[in-house]
């Protein structure tokens, strides 16, 4: 007989056994979602004064919505 996390088929064993892996992808997801942004804030609050900040701020938000979705087509058309 072998190690009964070997032969077991649950995802949640397999989860614990390569935790490793498992810490990895959830820190990966996080940094694209939350990391990036974050940079990029701190960029936009180094570089824009603040008179500016209240009229370019929504801009930057309005293109950052838009951006994923024109990057989409951009790229189905390839």
């Amino acid at each position: 007989m072998g190690n009964s996390l070997e032969t077991s088929s649950s995802p949640l064993l397999a989860l614990l056994r390569h935790w490793t892996f498992s810490l990895y992808f959830v820190v990966s997801e996080i940094w694209a979602s939350a990391g990036i942004p974050l940079l990029f804030w701190q960029c936009a609050n180094d570089v824009t004064p603040l008179e500016q900040a209240k009229r370019f701020y929504p801009l930057f938000a309005v293109f950052g919505n838009l951006a994923p979705i024109a990057s989409g087509k951009i790229m189905t058309g390839l």
